[in-house]
Parts: C-alpha cells; sequence; structure tokens
C-alpha cells in the first residue's frame, strides 16, 4: 500500500492495539476473574491458546490457503465464500478453546491477510463487514437511551479534551523520540487523538458481562462522538494546521530530524491486465521505471508474478482500494490492456493529467471516446501487434515529443473514421 510515512507509523500502533485489545476480548470471556492469581492465570492461558492458533493461521497462509485460493480465485462466489468459511472456522476454534468470537475473527485475518488476494478479499467482503459494522453499532445503540448518554456528559467532555490532547503528546514525543521530523511527529500524533471505536466494542461486553452499567456505556459512547468528530477534521486538515503551528511544532521537537523519509509508490508505471503483449513490454519498461505494478484478476498470472520480483496486486481494477493501492494518481505511465471501456474511462479520469496513458478498446468510437478524456494511445488488439507497442514505448522514452508528434496523425485518422488505420 502507498503510505506516507506518518501513515506507517500510526497503522503500526493501530497494530499494536489490535493485538492488546485481543487479549482483553479473551479475558473477558473467561467466566470468572475472581482475584490477581486467577487472573495471571487466566492471561498466560490465553496469551498462550491465542500463540498457538495464531502460529497455526500463519503458517496455512504460507503453505495451505495459497494453493486453495489460486484455484477458486477467479470464481467470485467461491472466492467469497472460502474466505467466509476460513472465518468462521478459525471462531468456532476460538470459541471451542474458550476465547471469544471477537479474537477466532481476529486470528482468522492474520491468514488471510498475508495472501496475495487479500485486497480483493476484502472488497468482496466489505459489504457483509459493513452490514455487520450496523448491526454491531445499531446493538449499542439499542441498550442506550439519551439519559444514559447524557448521565455523565460533563465528564465526557472534560475527559475528551484531556484524552486528545493527552493522545497527542504521548504520540508526539514517542515519534520525535526516535528521531523523526517534527512534521512527521505531528502528523501521525494529531491523527491519533480519537479514542478508539474498539473501546465500545469493550464497553459493550462489559455491560454483557455485568462489570460496568449502560450509563458509563453511554459515557464511553459519548466521547467516542465528540472525539471522532473533532479527530475527523484533524485529519483531514492535518497539513493545513501543522503550517500555520510549524514554529511552535519545531519547538516542541527535541529530536535530531535525521529521517529517512519511506518512499512512497509515485513516478511509477501502472499496468492493468497481464498477457503476452505485457510480458513483451516488461524489459523495455523496466530500463526506465524503477517501479512497476501490475494489476490484474487472473489467478494463473498471479501465481507467475509472485515468482518475480514485480509488484503485483490480485484484483479487479474497478474497486477503489486496489487503485489506491496501486497509487495510480502518483503514476507517471499507464498500460491498460483491459477491454473493459468503463474500467479504462475510471482509468484516465484518475490518472495525472501529465502520465502517459496507453489503454485498449474493442471499437473505433470507444478509441475516439478514450482519447477524449486523455488518452495518448488506444490499443485495438487486432491492429497493434506485440511488437509495434514495445517500439512504441521505445520511441516515447527515447524522445516524449517524437512520440507525440508520431502517433498525432493515427489518432486523427481514428477520430475520423479512417479505417486504413
Amino acid at each position: 500500500m502507498n503510505f506516507t510515512l506518518p501513515g506507517k507509523i500510526d497503522t503500526g500502533v493501530l497494530v499494536l492495539q489490535d493485538i492488546y485489545l485481543i487479549v482483553i476480548l479473551a479475558l473477558f470471556s473467561a467466566k470468572s476473574l475472581a482475584g490477581p492469581v486467577q487472573i495471571g492465570f487466566t492471561l498466560g492461558k490465553v496469551i498462550l491458546l491465542i500463540s498457538l492458533v495464531g502460529i497455526a493461521s500463519l503458517a496455512a497462509s504460507k503453505y495451505f490457503l495459497p494453493k486453495i485460493f489460486s484455484g477458486i480465485a477467479d470464481n467470485k462466489h467461491a472466492f467469497f465464500i472460502h474466505g467466509i468459511a476460513w472465518a468462521f472456522l478459525f471462531i468456532s476454534i476460538a470459541q471451542y478453546l474458550g476465547l471469544s468470537v471477537e479474537v477466532g475473527a481476529f486470528l482468522a485475518g492474520l491468514g488471510l491477510g498475508r495472501l496475495p488476494y487479500r485486497e480483493e478479499l476484502k472488497e468482496r467482503i466489505r459489504p457483509l463487514t459493513d452490514f455487520f459494522m450496523v448491526v454491531f453499532f445499531s446493538s449499542i445503540a439499542l441498550r442506550l437511551n439519551a439519559e444514559n448518554l447524557l448521565v455523565y456528559w460533563q465528564e465526557a467532555i472534560l475527559s475528551s479534551i484531556t484524552l486528545m490532547i493527552g493522545n497527542f503528546l504521548i504520540m508526539f514525543y514517542l515519534i520525535d523520540w526516535q528521531n523523526f521530523t517534527a512534521k512527521t511527529s505531528f502528523i501521525g500524533s494529531i491523527n491519533m487523538t480519537q479514542v478508539s471505536e474498539f473501546s465500545l466494542v469493550v464497553g459493550a461486553l462489559g455491560v454483557q458481562q455485568g462489570y460496568i452499567n449502560n450509563n458509563i456505556l453511554g459515557y464511553l459512547s459519548l466521547m467516542a462522538l465528540m472525539t471522532m468528530t473533532a479527530s475527523t477534521y484533524l485529519i483531514n486538515y492535518n497539513q493545513q494546521i501543522y503550517e500555520k503551528l510549524k514554529p511552535y511544532i519545531e519547538k516542541m521537537s527535541f529530536g535530531q530530524n535525521k529521517e529517512k523519509e519511506i518512499k512512497k509508490l509515485e513516478n511509477h508505471a501502472v499496468i492493468i491486465g497481464y498477457n503476452q503483449m505485457v510480458k513483451n513490454t516488461l524489459s523495455t519498461l523496466r530500463k526506465n521505471f524503477e517501479k512497476i505494478v501490475i494489476i490484474d484478476k487472473d489467478s494463473r498470472n498471479t501465481e507467475e508474478l509472485s515468482r518475480t520480483n514485480i509488484e503485483y496486486i490480485y484484483g479487479d481494477f474497478r474497486h477503489g482500494e486496489i487503485r489506491k493501492a496501486s497509487a495510480i494518481k502518483n503514476a507517471s505511465f499507464i498500460l491498460s490492456v483491459s477491454q473493459d471501456h468503463a474500467a479504462n474511462q475510471r482509468i484516465l479520469e484518475e490518472a495525472p493529467r501529465e502520465a502517459t496513458k496507453f489503454v485498449e478498446s474493442t471499437s473505433k468510437e470507444e478509441s475516439a471516446e478514450l482519447y477524449e478524456l486523455g488518452a495518448h494511445y488506444v490499443l485495438q488488439e487486432n491492429q497493434l501487434a506485440a511488437e509495434k507497442l514495445v517500439e512504441y514505448l521505445e520511441l516515447y522514452l527515447e524522445d516524449k515529443k517524437l512520440f507525440l508528434k508520431e502517433i498525432e496523425t493515427e489518432n486523427q485518422k481514428i477520430k475520423w473514421g479512417d479505417r486504413s488505420v
């Protein structure tokens, strides 16, 4: 994924939060936590069981799951069902071992998250995920009324302000302590000021187990509402806020600011589809682009690409997360050998204006429309052999102006319906 450095830091923190949350959820599933000895024993048991099941999930992702998913990835229904079945398998194992449903789901995700098909699987499951999120938050809302939210409203406001400031300062100095720049420390910290939605998960389980009452859950819910609302604006305008506060932020920083910015995908080549034509162009593209990202939804091609050092993404380019993962908005060259006209339209709409764009079509009408959207060259498989594409690529990479002049005449012929092209 094309994360910025603050994004990578925040993602790492969130992963750690997930881990200790899973331990807490597993403790909640215990029948009794009467004293320190029992809590310690239960905690040790929980960590041991989670570790064993987690290792099994990771081992399966390396030796077992790739074989299963490579065989059914092209069947969207089987792909979806196997992903769900894997989750329910681990949920059943977790329940059998006395752990919670949430622990099982998390451990199933450890294995699925390591597959090359993860982005596509995430998109397939997204509607179901959204549905269950609605069910979960609705179930919390059904337990509450306005009185529960407002019983501790003053405490919730004070706690929200304290927590947001405290989160920011703790995160800022931890990141700064590792010698990241003041900007990275600030952006990474301001993005992490809200109360985690997992606090509601823990709160709901606490009510279910009888540890807290609905008034406390209402207090947590009000805090979440306030901090999430404020955090939305802080994240959206974090760059502008930093520029305004830059002199003060730099004074707060005591790091030596010697970080090396993690390279993100930019000025790279994005290829949609993988066929013989693409294979013939790769050697030329490799000479001119440090990074090449290939997107393809054929599991056989993905398996072949996994044996190379080329970065690839399994999935349908029509999905937003797939496009985001390819960082198409930062690309300098785009080649699509997909004949999906709608997908090619989306590519041209999202691609940078200065990027060079080769796309494919099946008719002259589609070609004319793609040219209008900014394509530099529209491929028609029956008219352009792979060798000709390589020739055009080499010409473009040697002299862009000469290349554009060369294809301008052909573009005009296609626009005006010249069938001799």
